[in-house]
């Protein structure tokens, strides 16, 4: 029961730590990656998730190899290949368009739609 309790009292001291941090500056690459996991972390813990609190101590270890141009490095390479993937899909469009199949084209624009929201979340994470 004391572990219990110390070990949410930690999850506690990490999540204000974390918002402090949040108040004063956002954190960027690799520290918003590490409060963010703090903050899933103590949230698994209070609610008495082991398994996924388990799974969140692992990726808290590992970000803390973390090495932010690696990181950027990584999220540059997710928003080219997701840009690459929206040239395809707009490609697809076009000919799905000059072949006339209406159903095809629905299909070809939901794709389209899908990859436009794949640049969009890239983006959202190359600027964390």
């Amino acid at each position: 029961m004391i572990k219990r309790n110390l070990v949410l009292a930690a999850g506690v001291v990490a999540l204000f730590c974390t918002q402090l941090a949040l108040a004063n500056e956002p954190l960027k690459g690799c520290a918003a990656k590490v409060a963010n996991i703090q903050s899933e972390l103590a949230t698994a813990k209070s609610k008495g998730q082991t398994r996924k609190a388990r799974g969140l101590e692992d990726a808290l270890r590992a970000a803390e190899k973390c090495d932010d141009k690696a990181l950027l490095a990584e999220r540059e390479k997710k928003l080219r290949n997701a840009t690459d993937k929206v040239n395809e899909r707009e490609a697809e469009l076009q000919e799905e368009v000059r072949q006339g199949d209406a159903k095809d084209i629905a299909k070809a624009r939901r794709k389209l739609a899908e990859a436009q929201k794949e640049v969009t979340a890239a983006k959202a994470e190359l600027e964390r």
